[in-house]
């Protein structure tokens, strides 16, 4: 994340645009892409979007040729998963054909760009809002175990279009957006929300996602240039918070 090509991208994303890139195709031993390790985008993984045979319960999991994390400074990439395999893509180079089936992390990201248009209409909040856009899609994303944390092979999961639209009593975009921990109320560098759980809740997702200023120069150990810790205290009897 302090190569050139990452710290052009961290400086894109203020004007209001949410940059997507492909992990890369490496595998386990190889390494994201410089952009992918960019801390202000959202980098994407290569998932199988079927069973390679019926029944084998192949759909979802990591194709081998995704390229995993961390990156070099530790921090977690690829962030969402999508199916990336066997996609009818286009072909420049067959005309008037034109299509060709291809696997990557290519294939998968514009699955991934493409939900995120489509949730700039269904929510306009999201428009020109990177850091929510962001957090909307990894708090709606599922791992295939149902309730695994997230990793350095799929992130937070696998992309979830219908999590990430739909809307009724007990699923629906909540968030608070532009708070200051930097000269707090309080005395230090904190705030706090208070979350009302309805009776017979089963899951509550907290996420949070801020974009940092871009590095002015290249070779710094690491892109990241604040530290911020969320804590979850669910009985109201710990100062820290309980995680």
């Amino acid at each position: 994340g302090t190569f050139q090509p990452a710290i052009d991208v961290d400086a894109r994303v203020w004007a209001g645009q949410t940059y997507v890139f492909a992990a890369g195709n490496d595998g386990a031993g190889g390494m994201v892409g410089e952009q992918g390790c960019a801390k202000n985008v959202l980098t994407v993984a290569n998932a199988s979007g079927f069973e390679s045979t019926p029944g084998d319960n192949t759909a979802g999991d990591l194709r081998p040729s995704s390229s995993q994390g961390p990156t070099g400074d530790n921090r977690m990439r690829p962030e969402i998963t999508a199916a990336g395999t066997s996609i009818n893509s286009t072909d420049g180079n067959n005309v008037p054909n034109g299509y060709q089936s291809l696997t990557g992390t290519s294939m998968a990201s514009p699955h991934v760009s493409g939900v995120l248009a489509a949730l700039s209409q269904r929510y306009p909040v999201l428009e020109g809002n990177p850091k929510l856009m962001r957090a909307w899609i990894k708090a709606s994303a599922l791992k295939k175990g149902g309730g695994d944390a997230p990793d350095s092979q799929y992130g937070f999961g696998y992309i979830n279009a219908n999590r990430a639209h739909y809307v009724d009593s007990a699923w629906a975009l909540s968030y608070w957006s532009n708070e200051s921990v930097d000269a707090s109320t309080f005395g230090g560098h904190w705030t706090y929300h208070d979350i009302t759980i309805g009776a017979g809740t089963e899951r509550l997702i907290v996420v949070v996602n801020w974009d940092e200023p871009a590095l002015t120069t290249t070779g710094a150990s690491t892109p990241i240039l604040a530290d911020v810790e969320l804590r979850i205290d669910w009985d109201n009897n710990q100062s820290g918070g309980q995680t």
